[in-house]
């Protein structure tokens, strides 16, 4: 289970995507760190394995949940990204 978070940091506020298993029993496995701003959508794949979010920092970031990390941002808005998906293979991002 992956869900979008705004914390605190300084007076600053950072998006985080939480991570769950609920698999397991410490659901708790990560925070995924590196939108700017609030996460406003998440959408995960079917497989589990991988995740994209949208942020209030107007970029998209396609995450890898096995390795805990961001492995592409998107930068192609120039306001808050509202609502994302994707198709099956996440070749093509809406």
């Amino acid at each position: 289970v992956v869900s979008g978070s705004a914390e605190r940091v300084s007076n600053n506020a950072i998006g985080l995507l939480r991570v769950w298993d609920p698999r397991v029993d410490d659901k708790k496995c990560g925070r995924l760190k590196g939108h700017t701003d609030n996460v406003r959508c998440v959408y995960v794949s079917e497989d589990g394995t991988r995740c994209i979010s949208g942020s209030s920092d107007a970029t998209i970031k396609l995450w890898d949940l096995g390795q805990q990390r961001c492995i592409q941002t998107i930068s192609c808005h120039s306001d808050s990204v509202w609502a994302i998906t994707a198709d099956a293979t996440f070749s093509n991002i809406y």
